[in-house]
């Protein structure tokens, strides 16, 4: 099983998810690229999606660790990744409670805006119509929690109907 998505899309709250409510390992992370980088093989994969506004203020508040230097927020929404993510070398980070050495600077080959580079990450998936590949919308996931989790139950083949939630924030950033 594998969890994709754009950055602070809620893929690593996904993948807690289903690790807690369906005892899977945990993915190896692939799961911030475009669709078509990696094969998909009989495992079953997921993408989440969250709306634009909530994914750059994650990031936003966030942009120390994402190696983010913008002067103010709308600085970060109109200019290019390229241009404002500078490698600061490795830094520690969460990672599912625990700290993690990892190297900034992932986004400065990405010659867009935070909302260009949204777009065409969601659109990509949403065009890539694999038929191996269910789509979560973190939003419904979060509102209408048991709902969506019995969709994923379904396209899993699993009968449970009954899911446990996870409050704690999950991924790169939970420390």
């Amino acid at each position: 099983m594998s969890v994709h998505g754009h950055w602070r899309s809620g893929a690593h709250y996904l993948n807690a998810l289903l690790k807690l409510n369906f005892d899977h390992e945990d993915y190896t992370t692939q799961g911030h690229s475009l669709p078509g980088k990696w094969v998909i093989g009989s495992e079953p994969v997921f993408y989440t999606v969250r709306n634009f506004d909530d994914v750059a203020d994650s990031l936003w508040r966030l942009r120390e660790r994402f190696g983010i230097k913008a002067d103010s927020f709308e600085d970060f929404l109109t200019s290019k990744y390229s241009d404002m993510i500078h490698n600061y070398g490795r830094i520690t980070v969460g990672w599912h409670g625990k700290a993690r050495t990892v190297d900034s600077g992932s986004g400065m080959r990405i010659h867009m805006t935070p909302r260009e580079y949204w777009e065409k990450h969601t659109g990509a998936w949403k065009q890539y119509g694999h038929p191996d590949v269910h789509h979560v919308d973190y939003d419904n996931l979060k509102t209408n929690f048991q709902e969506e989790m019995l969709k994923i139950s379904q396209y899993l083949g699993s009968d449970r109907s009954k899911f446990e939630g996870i409050d704690e924030a999950q991924g790169w950033f939970s420390l």
